[in-house]
Formats: C-alpha cells, sequence, structure tokens
C-alpha cells in the first residue's frame, strides 16, 4: 500500500470540534498502537486504546465495543491501514479523542508510515475552548461515550408499546440522563430554565440512543421518553416545543 493511500490532513479534519467535517466523510488512516486499557466504571470493564495516524499527524482515540472482536481476532493490530466510517469527535482534558463506531481494515503492514506529530486540535483556542465547555457540548460527549458501551436489551423485559424497548427507553435511560443533566446546570454558572433542560436532556438521549447522526441528522424520541423528560422539567403554562426537523428551523 503506497503513501497516498492516507488520507491527507484527516487528523486535523475528524478532531475539529468547530468544524466536523461532511456526512459520508470516510478517510483512511494507519493505526500507531492498540493497547487494551481497565476501566474503573465497573469490575472487569475496559477499553482498547487506539493511536490513529494520517502519516503527518497523529491523535488518540478508543473504539466501541462493537468492534473489539476485531482486536480479539487479530483483525485489527498495530500499523494495520483502516477506513473509519463512523466517529465521534470528544473533549477530553483539553484535548480531542476520537471514539471510532465504524471501521473497515484495508490492509496490516509492519511498519508506521512518515513521522506524525501530535495534533493540537482547534479546542486550544480560545473559541474552542468555550464551545467545549458548554453543556450541551458536554452532555452530548458523556452519552456518546455511553452509547459505545451500550449492551443488549433485556429479552426477558416487557416490550415498551412507544419505543418498543426491552425496558422501556425511559426507564433505561431517564434517570441518568436527567440526573446528569441537573448536575450539569447547577454546576454552571448561568441560569437554566426548564425548556434548556429539556432540550439538553433531549440531546442526551439522543447521543445515548443513536450515537452521531451527523449534523442537522435528527430523529424524534418516544413518546415515552418525550414524557418522562416533561414530566422531569414541567413547564407552568403546560405550553412545549415538540420536535422540530432540521427542515423546520
Amino acid at each position: 500500500m503506497s503513501a497516498l493511500s492516507l488520507t491527507a490532513d484527516a487528523i486535523p479534519c475528524l478532531c475539529n470540534l468547530l468544524d466536523p467535517p461532511p456526512s459520508g466523510y470516510c478517510p483512511v488512516l494507519q493505526v500507531l498502537n492498540v493497547s487494551k486499557i481497565k476501566r474503573n466504571v465497573e469490575p472487569g470493564s475496559f477499553l482498547y486504546r487506539i493511536v490513529l495516524s494520517d502519516g503527518t499527524f497523529y491523535c488518540d482515540g478508543s473504539i466501541a465495543i462493537p468492534l473489539h472482536h476485531l482486536v480479539e481476532e487479530g483483525v485489527l493490530e498495530t500499523f494495520s491501514y483502516i477506513r473509519i466510517k463512523k466517529f465521534v469527535p470528544i473533549d477530553v482534558q483539553a484535548t480531542v479523542a476520537l471514539i471510532v463506531l465504524e471501521l473497515l481494515v484495508l490492509q496490516n503492514v509492519k511498519f508506521p508510515w512518515g513521522t506524525p506529530c501530535r495534533f493540537s486540535a482547534p479546542i486550544d483556542l480560545q473559541k474552542g475552548k468555550c464551545k467545549s465547555s458548554d453543556p450541551l457540548m458536554v452532555v452530548r460527549n458523556h452519552f456518546f461515550v455511553r452509547h459505545t458501551e451500550e449492551s443488549k436489551d433485556d429479552t426477558d423485559s416487557v416490550s415498551c408499546g412507544t419505543c418498543n424497548g426491552k425496558p422501556c427507553d425511559w426507564t433505561k435511560y431517564g434517570a441518568d440522563i436527567v440526573g446528569f443533566v441537573t448536575q450539569i446546570c447547577e454546576a454552571d454558572e448561568l441560569k437554566h430554565n426548564h425548556k434548556n433542560k429539556r432540550f439538553l436532556s433531549f440531546s442526551g438521549y439522543s447521543a445515548w440512543k443513536h450515537g452521531y447522526l451527523g449534523r442537522n441528522n435528527r430523529v424524534k424520541v418516544p413518546l415515552c421518553v418525550e414524557v418522562g423528560i416533561q414530566s422531569s422539567y414541567v413547564e407552568e403554562d403546560g405550553n412545549y416545543v415538540g420536535f422540530r426537523s432540521s427542515k423546520d428551523d
């Protein structure tokens, strides 16, 4: 595989929180390292940390749980060339890391290409810092990560009549989402009304349930989740903003 197979400037593009790449952007990168890292979330939990390079720059990342078998089966390894098909960039301690949700292993080689240096993402700029600390960004990033750790539904549970979840999506996600949103809003210096908190909660649900949908792509939440969020942050006049597609903006 030639050097030209790596997508030029892919790392800066993928790590740009201020101006993300367009939907359908699927660059070719090289995996410089794969390592298994223990997590403190629960006993026995772990993640596979990866370092990704476009030949000029590199950045840290991890792969979602459904991709773990690629490492365990020896398909994805150090120096593999991969095509990133779906990903989520997240703010991690003043830098940007990539959570890879879907990839295609193109070829395994035995050497690194180029001499890449660590990429300093736009989050280091003042504008980036403001955006990264925005409650919406914090909520989405938090639940994007939860989406990558998602386990299958409990087949023994009763199916919900509105979301078809087992258990119901509100039962499964509601308490964690509302609790996190409330915590974020209390910690933020700005005062958030119930409308803002509902918006953050809907965004958190979407990120946890569906992952990264792409710019301006929205999915209507099921009635059970909608009623649950509205009941958590009640509007005194009883008026609530319903679902709005990107075409309604």
